[in-house]
This record gives C-alpha cells, structure tokens and sequence, in this order.
C-alpha cells in the first residue's frame, strides 16, 4: 500500500495539521479529568516530534468521548497538558475571551478552549512561530466533525499549509478532519499511522498458519463490519463478550439481559451460514442476575440461562478450549474483552487468555492486539510489553485485516 510518506514531503518550516488520536482513557484526579493510560499519546508524539525537529508550527486535532455541544467535562484541555509534559513543553491555556496569545520564551503548547473554529483560531495562528504547538478543543464540540461537513473541513484548512493524519483509531470513521480535510491541502500519513498500516499488512498478506482470531468486546455493529472479512482469512475466529452472545441470539439461545446494543442479528445469522466451520463459540458462560449483583453469579451451558441473567464472561471450559487453539497459533489477533473484564468477578476469562495470548508472542507467534478496552486489559495485566505489536485501533484494526476499504486511507491516496 503506497501512502504519502511524511518522511518525503518537505514540511521544513511550514504550518501543519495533524490530525492525532488523543480519545484516551480519562480518570478522576486531584484537581479534575485526568489521563488514565498514555498509550496512544506515547505513539503520538514521534510524529509531533518530528515535526518540531523540521521547525514547523504544528496544530493539533483530535476529538474526546461523544459530546453532544461543547461540554467541559469533554474537553481535550487534560489531555493536552499531558502531552506538553510529555514533550517536555510548557502548557498555556488560552480562554475563549483572550485577545492574544501569551508570551514566553520556552517552547510552549498554546490550548485554545472552546470552539475549534472560532475565528479567535484564525486571528491567534500568525501569532505563533517555528517549534510552537497549538492544539484545538474536542472536535466533537461542532456537529460538522462528525457529519463529515465539508465547511467545517474548510475552516479547519485555514489553519495549516499541509495535513498529517496520524490516526489510524479513526480511520474507519467518515469524520470531516478525517475524510474531507485531506482533499484540500497536501496531504501525509503521519509516522503512527505508517506503522500501523506497516504491521498490520504483514498479517494480511503474508499469516503464518494457524492463524487465530480472539475477537470480544461490543460495539458490536463496528466489530460485525470487519468480522466477515477477517474470518476469510483466518483459520478460527474464538468470540466472546458481546459478540458471542449476539451469535447466541443467532442460534435462539435465551440471553436474558445481556446488551446487544448495536449489533444486528440478521448480520450475524448471515456470517454464521457462511462461516460456521471457522467460528469458535463458548461452549460455558458466567451469568448474574446484574453485574453489581456479583454473588448470583454461576456458570452456565449457553442455552440454559434465565431471561433474569445476563452473561458477564466466558466459563472455565470455554477457557480451556480457547487455550488450546491460542497454543496451536503462529499467527495471533486479539480485538476486545472476553467479558465485563472492569468487574474482578467477570474478569477471569479476559485475564486468563491474555496471559496465554501475551505469553506465545514473540517467538512461538506473531502477536498482535488492538483497541482501547483490550490495551487496558493487557495493562491490568502487566502483559501489554510482550506483545510483539499493540494497535492504536479496535475497530479500525478489524476493518483493514478483513480488508475493508477505510476511508481515511482512501482519502490519504487520492
């Protein structure tokens, strides 16, 4: 896959977008939201880092959870701090009243609140010079984002000569900074973006046999996108989480109270028909009546639960099963929790099979795992350094190695 390599575009002392993945983990600290897990802020900074090196100005994008209008409990203004400490950068909050930039002579990140196109943007970028980092608010905050207008694209375009995407988490979205501001500027991949698309082309191309899928989690209608694709390719897919119980459903099992939110059964009764010799499904599952009511919890044939239970996590001989086909893989993909891994009742099953997982990489299998609730799996685990390469994306992830088109990329080759 040819992408416009950011190493051979001459950006020396230009302004440049990056659109970044900064959708991190947040918790609660002593003085407000704080970052839970630097991750895929870690795997950002070698591009802004890069482009500081060639003295550019460079304006960071991103967006935070789902606002719904600009909500201060959503906006990036934590995260950007945490970047600047990582870039050992001085951090100045800009407030949405300000009428000019502060001055200093450190390098410095400027985070401007607020909307990310108000024209206080436009007026503020003259101001900033080569090494300086301006990083906008949530995206999200304006409705244009995430509809993929391309007036919003336009406004955003005005603040740089050239875009980088370094995104590759939101390369299956059809966001407006992801699919319409590429068209108008010249346009790169960024360095986290190229790697992704590095590593993750050799399991698409070239697996080494077996090669074993561990897919869980829910979003379910975004994991059903790329699970068609994939199980092509794969020699066994082994579901869990939400997704097995959305192809328990396909097989008219009660399921009680568990969330199907998102994922469509006739879908899944369509990939099923197709691909039932290479789907793996739980052969015991742990049920509760709700997942604060840990002590009704009991392990249960998936067609014997209650329509009070609700399935919260694989049982020990769905681990047990699972284990033996991890052991036979030289090719591994985990996307998505096993169960509702946040609770220690249900978490056995994720725990479990990520030991395993982690524990064959790097030597015995290629091992890759991908998306925000699986690395934070890996990282209660201690087990995420063994992995021989961690994906930024969950979704996206599954998307590109069932070989579906992703826009971000399309709009990268255009």
């Amino acid at each position: 896959m040819n992408l416009p390599s950011l190493k051979k575009a001459n950006v020396k002392n230009k302004a440049i977008l990056v659109r970044t993945d900064f959708d991190v983990p947040m918790t609660k600290g002593l003085d407000g939201l704080e970052v839970k897990d630097d991750f895929r802020l870690q795997r950002s900074i070698e591009t802004i880092r890069y482009l500081i090196d060639q003295d550019c100005k460079v304006v960071l994008l991103s967006k935070l959870g789902r606002p719904k209008g600009q909500d201060p409990k959503l906006s990036l203004k934590p995260v950007a701090q945490k970047v600047a400490e990582l870039l050992r950068y001085g951090f100045f909050p800009v407030a949405p009243r300000a009428r000019k930039l502060p001055e200093h002579d450190i390098p410095r990140m400027y985070f401007l609140e607020g909307s990310p196109i108000a024209s206080r943007v436009e007026a503020f970028l003259p101001s900033i010079v080569k090494k300086d980092i301006v990083c906008l608010d949530n995206l999200l905050f304006e409705g244009g984002e995430k509809e993929g207008d391309l007036d919003f694209a336009k406004k955003l375009s005005q603040y740089g000569e050239i875009y980088v995407n370094d995104s590759f988490a939101t390369a299956h979205r059809e966001y407006a900074s992801v699919v319409a501001l590429p068209g108008l500027l010249p346009h790169y991949a960024g360095l986290n973006f190229e790697q992704e698309i590095k590593t993750l082309s050799l399991v698409l191309d070239r697996p080494k046999r077996p090669y074993i899928a561990m897919i869980g989690g829910v979003k379910l209608g975004e994991k059903l996108d790329g699970l068609e694709g994939m199980i092509e390719h794969a020699d066994r897919v082994l579901l869990g989480g939400g997704l097995a119980t959305l192809f328990f459903a396909v097989l008219d099992y009660q399921t009680g109270k568990s969330i199907l939110e998102g994922g469509s059964v006739s879908d899944a009764r369509e990939i099923w028909r197709n691909y039932k010799d290479k789907i793996v499904l739980p052969k015991d599952v742990v049920v509760a009546r709700s997942l604060k009511q840990a002590g009704t919890a009991r392990v249960s044939a998936p067609h014997s639960i209650s329509p009070g239970e609700m399935i919260l996590d694989i049982g020990p001989e769905t681990i047990r099963s699972y284990s033996e086909f991890i052991k036979q893989g030289r090719t591994l993909v985990w996307s998505g929790p096993m169960g509702m891994f946040e609770v220690d009742a249900f978490a056995h099953g994720t725990k479990a099979l990520g030991r395993l997982f982690a524990s064959r990489c790097r030597g015995i299998a290629f091992g890759v795992a991908g998306g925000g609730n699986t690395l934070d799996a890996l990282d209660r685990i201690k087990m995420g350094q063994y992995i021989d390469f961690l994906s930024c994306g969950g979704s996206a992830m599954l998307q590109f190695l069932g070989r579906e088109t992703m826009p971000a990329i399309e709009a990268l080759t255009q």
